[in-house]
């Protein structure tokens, strides 16, 4: 869960909002880049690491609880989705649109409540690493990429650069919850979000 809170960035309400500022319309290409490798890769990497190293069950088992995780099959239910080219009947996409609009307020609401009463001071020592890897070394690693990649858009380039930079994404606690780390969550998710407005503003300048 750490080296979640590490590695995935608030692209959607966060990264993009800025880098649409920055760059303009490049910066939905970068977006969904991101989104692509989250989804697919880091977010269902963490997860499965995290309940492997439990230690509790067999391999069977752990595919069993894998396979009841409410995030990883909303991502392999999307995924299908879009591979196959199906598209909801209009009312009933009309119903998801409207919980797709309520769920960042709701999200939201439940992680104001995890943060009653915590004190981030005593956790620090424990914070200030997990920060510095968000903060700090994710966007110099996609930065190092970045320009490797000589043949890429720079304004793509720049983009995926903001959005590495953005602090883990608002869910982060809910996420950590089943671990026994909620608070924690909280409290990384609190200092990135504080920390992140003048550190994204030094990564937008480098490209």
């Amino acid at each position: 869960m750490r080296a979640l809170g590490g590695s995935s960035p608030n692209s959607g309400f966060v990264g993009f909002p800025i880098a649409s500022l920055l760059i303009g319309p490049k910066a939905a290409i970068a977006m969904a880049l991101c989104f692509l490798v989250e989804n697919a890769v880091t977010i269902p990497l963490a997860l499965t690491l995290a309940e492997s190293g439990s230690g509790k069950s067999n391999a069977a088992a752990l595919v069993l609880r894998l396979a009841k995780n409410p995030l990883l099959i909303g991502i392999a239910l999307g995924v299908a989705a879009s591979l196959s080219g199906l598209t909801l009947p209009s009312p009933l996409a009309r119903a998801v649109d409207l919980l797709a609009l309520a769920a960042p307020g709701a999200a939201l609401f439940a992680i104001g409540g995890s943060l009653v009463g915590l004190k981030v001071a005593g956790d620090l020592v424990d914070i200030a690493p997990v920060a510095a890897a968000k903060l700090g070394l994710h966007p110099l690693l996609m930065f190092g990429f970045a320009s490797l990649a000589g043949g890429a858009d720079p304004d793509v380039r720049r983009a995926m650069l903001v959005m590495a930079s953005a602090p883990v994404f608002s869910i982060y606690p809910l996420i950590c919850r089943p671990f026994g780390q909620e608070q924690p969550g909280a409290a990384i998710l609190l200092v990135e979000t504080a920390l992140a407005f003048p550190t994204m503003s030094v990564w937008a300048l480098v490209f």
